[in-house]
């Protein structure tokens, strides 16, 4: 499966913000777990990877993409959050994905 090589572009790809490698804390972002239902973060989705826990590259896309739907759900457009999330999702999706025909 080519999605621990697609998390690790991702990551290189944000290395200069990481906003999305690590779970959201609550005390930087006030009320987040009221407006976000299913928290991702691509080290949470490393550590499933890591232990057999993702059927498929439905669900990898699944998780990859809540990353960047929470981001913008949560932070306003003019966000520097939502902005990355944007970018970091083009590349995703136009650059990653398609590449590696993880079309759904």
């Amino acid at each position: 499966m080519e999605c621990k090589r697609i998390l690790a572009a991702l990551t290189d790809h944000d290395k200069d913000n990481e906003f999305f490698n690590a779970p959201v804390a609550a005390s930087c972002a006030p009320g987040y777990s009221n407006i976000i239902n299913e928290p991702s973060d691509f080290g949470t989705i490393q550590a499933k990877l890591e232990a057999n826990e993702i059927d498929g590259p439905e669900e990898f896309h699944r998780l990859v993409s809540l990353v960047f739907t929470n981001a913008c759900t949560y932070n306003p457009p003019d966000h520097e959050v939502h902005q990355a999330a944007l970018k970091l999702q083009v590349f995703y999706e136009h650059g990653c994905r398609k590449e590696d025909n993880l079309e759904s």
